[in-house]
């Protein structure tokens, strides 16, 4: 199989990416990418895709919008992965604050991707 280029991956839907979870998904990575796997169970690997343009992709759990969805191990309750990794990079969340990629890929939970912005101003730089 051939390897799938950077602007092929960014547009990976959902579905498509979850199909590819259950298959032998690493031989497609562009060169210079890795996986490193979270989890045990072999029949679907969650973990993280590093490329090497920085982006790091959560391999797991997605929402119907295209951000990760997982169990805080501290509060068991389901999070965002951008959010929970932010919390742990930056501190946690002030109310009325949102998490912001700067790399405009949801998926991605790299923190030097993300940061912390009021909720209008992070409205605001989606609309324009």
């Amino acid at each position: 199989m051939t390897r799938m280029t950077r602007q092929q991956l960014q547009k990976l839907s959902l579905d498509d990416l979850q199909l590819l979870v259950g298959d032998d998904f690493v031989s497609l990575l562009p060169e210079g990418a890795t996986f490193t796997q979270v989890n045990t169970n072999q029949d679907h690997p969650i973990g993280v895709i590093r490329f090497p343009w920085g982006c790091s992709l959560w391999v797991g759990n997605l929402c119907g919008q295209g951000y990760t969805s997982m169990t805080n191990p501290q509060t068991g309750k389901t999070v965002r992965g951008h959010n929970w990794m932010a919390d742990i990079h930056y501190g946690p969340r002030v109310d009325g604050w949102d998490t912001h990629h700067i790399c405009g890929n949801k998926a991605c939970c790299e923190p030097r991707h993300l940061e912390r912005m009021p909720h209008g101003d992070h409205m605001r730089t989606h609309r324009k």
